[in-house]
């Protein structure tokens, strides 16, 4: 009887990390942030903090991820980023970090019209599964869009994006998974920052917001 029991509980841990490994694939950037920001980056401060969250239903289990942002202007085209969150899966937790780097094309000769930027980011962070650790890193490469005229005199824009991301979890065995996914949002000036709101579809649909302050 203790077998039996014994074997369905490594039975049931070994679905729920397989459930974790189908989710997985359908968040942009598991561990982090929806981008929430503009392709151009004339209208950034040099250092900016934000604090933002990303909740949604991954494969019927739900999902949060409330994490921090530090940003840094380090040339008028280049953005880097840094990351750190706390996470929740279903059943499952993690503190996750990353780091992510946005270059504005501002040469581009494709339209007039919109401001375009390649992004790319990668998150990774320690999670467990009742007494069962395991590792997920997500590598996320993006192209953004957004208009050159703000939609209204208030200054609110949009921006658009689409990418290749790939998951990869490491949970006794490892998986790995790639798709394309596509997010949109709203960006709107503030007398200290900005406000976003946005989504990312990956399979399923996640919606974030947050609010970047600019410290300098």
């Amino acid at each position: 009887m203790g077998y039996r029991l014994g074997s369905m509980k490594v039975i049931k841990t070994i679905a729920l990390a397989m459930m974790l490994i189908t989710a997985s694939s359908a968040q942009a950037e598991y561990f982090g942030l929806i981008a929430g920001r503009e392709a151009t980056l004339e209208k950034t401060s040099e250092l900016t903090a934000e604090l933002g969250i990303v909740t949604g239903e991954l494969e019927g289990l739900d999902y949060q991820n409330i994490a921090a942002r530090v940003s840094y202007l380090v040339a008028p085209d280049l953005l880097l980023s840094a990351t750190a969150g706390i996470s929740e899966f279903d059943r499952t937790n993690g503190v996750p970090l990353g780091l992510s780097a946005q270059y504005h094309l501002s040469r581009q000769r494709i339209s007039s019209a919109v401001h375009i930027a390649a992004r790319a980011s990668y998150h990774f962070g320690e999670f467990s599964v009742r007494s069962i650790e395991g590792e997920l890193d997500a590598l996320a490469l993006e192209m953004s869009v957004s208009g050159v005229e703000p939609l209204m005199a208030s200054g609110l824009s949009w921006y658009s994006n689409v990418g290749y991301h790939r998951i990869s979890l490491d949970f006794e065995d490892s998986d790995a998974s790639s798709k394309i996914g596509l997010g949109a949002g709203l960006v709107l000036p503030t007398g200290l920052g900005e406000a976003y709101l946005g989504f990312e579809f990956i399979g399923d649909l996640t919606i974030g917001l947050g609010f970047r302050y600019f410290v300098y």
